[in-house]
């Protein structure tokens, strides 16, 4: 199996298990360390927490939502029930220096220029990333790039 194979089935498995635990009546800390493996739990290393994701996704604004469909309002209405799962999968990810693919995948939206298009080149291309992926990219920033050029 390729590495990215699995990378996208820990993917998968953990928005089973975001689906599964949002809609859970049992949910606490114990329910969520014992979904996660053994070697997920020896691992100490941890670079985001979900004290610190929590305001992030509690102050998102209505913006357009990525590939996977997931809006604004599900990370800002939800934000206390998901912090600690989205900081896992983060942690996850930037443990093993892996992106999900899905991460990287966007709606690209052609915006006019010009008034009257008459080729290519009159438009610009507007992105849409996963509202997921733009989170992990407000913490990227925070954590690696500001500290490097506040020297």
């Amino acid at each position: 199996m390729a590495v990215m194979d699995l990378d996208l089935m820990l993917v998968s498995d953990s928005c089973q298990t975001l689906i599964w635990l949002t809609s859970c009546s049992a949910y606490n800390d114990a329910t969520v360390w014992s979904l996660r493996s053994e070697s997920e739990q020896s691992v100490t290393q941890t670079y985001v927490n979900g004290y610190e994701l929590e305001p992030v996704c509690r102050r998102l604004k209505n913006t357009a939502p990525g590939c996977d469909g997931i809006p604004a309002w599900v990370y800002r209405n939800c934000s206390f029930e998901l912090a600690d799962v989205i900081a896992d999968i983060f942690n996850c990810s930037f443990r093993t220096d892996m992106v999900p693919v899905s991460w990287l995948t966007a709606i690209v939206t052609p915006v006019p220029k010009v008034s009257h298009q008459t080729s290519l080149s009159d438009f610009r291309p507007i992105s849409a990333t996963p509202i997921f992926s733009r989170i992990a990219e407000k913490l990227i920033v925070k954590h690696w790039l500001r500290p490097l050029y506040s020297c």
